[in-house]
C-alpha cells in the first residue's frame, strides 16, 4: 500500500511539472509570436510617441508595412561590456523629404553614444540611408529595442516601425525548439505510464 503510495506521489509530481513546464513554454512561444503580448507592448510604445490619432501608417515589426519606406535592422554583436551596435538601413519607392528617426528603448537600456533621435533629411525613390546606434545593455535577458522611422505630411506621421531583440533571434528559435523537443518527450513518457485506480 505504501509503494502504491509513492508510485502515486511520483506520478502526480510528473504531470504537475510536465503541466508546469508545458504552460511555461507556451508562454515563452507566445512571447516572441507577433500579433501576440509583443505587439500589445509595441502598441504601448508608439503610444508614448505618437499621439493616439496620429499612429505611423505602418506598425509591422518587420518594416515591411503599407508606408513607402523598408527599414531593415542588420544583427548587431553585444560586447561583453554590454555595448550593442545596430545598423539600420532605409530605403523608399518614392520620394521622401524630412525623415525623421527616434531609437524607442526598453527600461534599463540607454544610448552609449549619441541621441536616440534624429533627422534624416530627404531621401530620392530607389536611394538608401543607414542610421547606426550604439547602447549600453547592462543585463542578458531579451531587451526589445524599436526604431521608428516616419515623416509628416499635413499633419499626419506615416513611417515604419521595426524592433530588435538584444538575444539573437536564432538563439531564441533553437531554445524554443529544445524545449519543444523536451516537452514532447516528456509527454510522450508520461502518457506511457500506468494510471492508479483505486
Amino acid at each position: 500500500m505504501l509503494t502504491q503510495t509513492r508510485d502515486m506521489i511520483k506520478w502526480l509530481f510528473g504531470v504537475l511539472t510536465t503541466c508546469a513546464f508545458l504552460l511555461a513554454t507556451l508562454w515563452m512561444i507566445e512571447a516572441f509570436q507577433p500579433g501576440t503580448r509583443a505587439a500589445a507592448q509595441k502598441e504601448a510604445i508608439l503610444r508614448q510617441h505618437f499621439d493616439a490619432d496620429r499612429m505611423p501608417a505602418s506598425t509591422g515589426g518587420q518594416g515591411k508595412g503599407s508606408s513607402n519606406l523598408d527599414v531593415s535592422i542588420t544583427d548587431g554583436q553585444l560586447s561583453e561590456s554590454g555595448v550593442l551596435n545596430l545598423k539600420a538601413n532605409i530605403s523608399t519607392h518614392v520620394d521622401v523629404q524630412d525623415l525623421k528617426y527616434v531609437w524607442v528603448l526598453p527600461e534599463g537600456v540607454s544610448m552609449a553614444s549619441g541621441t536616440n533621435e534624429g533627422v534624416l533629411g530627404s531621401i530620392t525613390a530607389g536611394e538608401s540611408a543607414s542610421i547606426e546606434g550604439s547602447f549600453l545593455v547592462p543585463s542578458t535577458e531579451n531587451k526589445r529595442i524599436h526604431l521608428q522611422v516616419f515623416t509628416e505630411s499635413n499633419g499626419e506621421k506615416m513611417g515604419d516601425v521595426v524592433q530588435y531583440n538584444t538575444i539573437e533571434q536564432k538563439e531564441i528559435e533553437r531554445s524554443l525548439a529544445s524545449k519543444r523537443e523536451r516537452l514532447a518527450a516528456e509527454v510522450s513518457e508520461g502518457a506511457q505510464k500506468p494510471q492508479l485506480i483505486h
